[in-house]
């Protein structure tokens, strides 16, 4: 069960890096790729990266609480699955705490500055 979690979600890290890269070379063709920085590169990451972290998170916890369902006596399949669903959802606090607190941090900067 870890080994599959583990496959799905190294599998989906790597088509959303793939996306947020082809993304803009889609929306360019036969034209130049001007980026005002890479600033707008990175949040153009982030923010793909959240919009698929959400589908992904709410489908992960969903089997979660399947197999917790199905698991029936056993205590201890019970007790990992509890602790896979508390990791999906640290990293679903990680994904989306990470762009609001480098926002707060980008904000407080420019008005220090």
């Amino acid at each position: 069960m870890k080994r599959q979690l583990l496959k799905v979600g190294t599998t989906t890290l790597s088509m959303c890096i793939v996306l947020a890269f082809s993304a803009p070379a889609v929306y360019a063709q036969g034209t130049a790729f001007n980026v005002g920085g890479i600033e707008e590169i990175l949040w153009s990451v982030v923010k793909t990266i959240q919009k698929l972290a959400v589908p992904i998170t709410a489908i992960a916890l969903v089997a979660v609480g399947i197999g917790i369902v199905t698991s029936g006596d056993d205590d201890s399949r019970k007790t990992d699955l509890k602790k896979i669903g508390g990791r999906i959802l640290v990293g679903g606090v990680l994904v989306f705490g990470a762009a609001t607190l480098a926002e707060l941090i980008k904000n407080n900067l420019e008005n220090a500055i």
